[in-house]
């Protein structure tokens, strides 16, 4: 597209026509194309226009309403301006980009799902990388003693007793060398307050930002 920024007046392709679904060939300038985009996100267009006229750089997302639906924009321009730097001329594109945004807001649905069943799962659940605890949720903590923050500073094997350590460290050589190893076990841990608990422990080897890591889930069976 391309628009007389001193008249306001919009030259569009027909793609641009059929993407927010104005007949070919209706006259355009810069109200009709704001009246095609979502009441919602008007006054950030708007201002990223003003500051594009400023010198500031047009690429910006928004939604826009055609044939009665939301539909997501991706808009660039580039403009010319004067010898007194006052805008004159903008060439820009714009991109339907909804699959995309459609894409993306599943995952983040999927995503907040499965956070919502690992945060409240009645078995504690963790992530170790390194012997490091990059991940805990709130009733492996809890199980311990520990708030979150505090577990997220101490070692896996920091929270063995002594006695299941050393089964521990067997295990890890065993797995190093290849030989098979069973991906759940009953072990002892040492709580924040040096009680001793016994928990059963199944866990799978993952890959976590591009490293190994181990993703476990701890049930205690002190109780049982």
């Amino acid at each position: 597209w391309e628009m007389d920024v001193l008249n306001e007046n919009l030259t569009w392709t027909d793609e641009t026509y059929i993407i927010f679904g104005i007949p070919i060939g209706t006259p355009l300038n810069l109200q009709r194309f704001l009246d095609c985009v979502h009441p919602d996100d008007r006054d950030s267009v708007i201002k990223s226009w003003k500051a594009a006229l400023q010198g500031e750089v047009y690429d910006i997302e928004h939604r826009i309403i055609r044939d009665n639906t939301i539909q997501w924009v991706r808009e660039k321009a580039d403009i010319s301006f004067d010898k007194d730097k006052k805008p004159i001329q903008a060439i820009g594109t714009v991109q339907d980009i909804t699959e995309r945004k459609n894409i993306e807001e599943a995952l983040k649905e999927s995503e907040e799902k499965y956070r919502l069943i690992v945060e409240h799962a009645n078995d504690g659940i963790e992530i170790t990388q390194d012997d490091k605890i990059i991940y805990s949720n709130a009733r492996f903590a809890e199980m311990l003693g520990y708030t979150q923050e505090e577990i997220m500073n101490i070692s896996f094997s920091q929270i063995f007793s002594d006695e299941a350590k050393i089964y521990l460290n067997v295990r890890q050589k065993n797995r190093q060398q290849g030989k098979h190893v069973l991906n759940h076990y009953e072990t002892t841990f040492i709580t924040k307050n040096n009680e001793e608990i016994n928990v059963e422990i199944n866990y799978q080897i993952i890959e976590f930002k591009g490293k190994p890591a181990t993703f476990a889930i701890i049930r205690d069976i002190t109780e049982s």
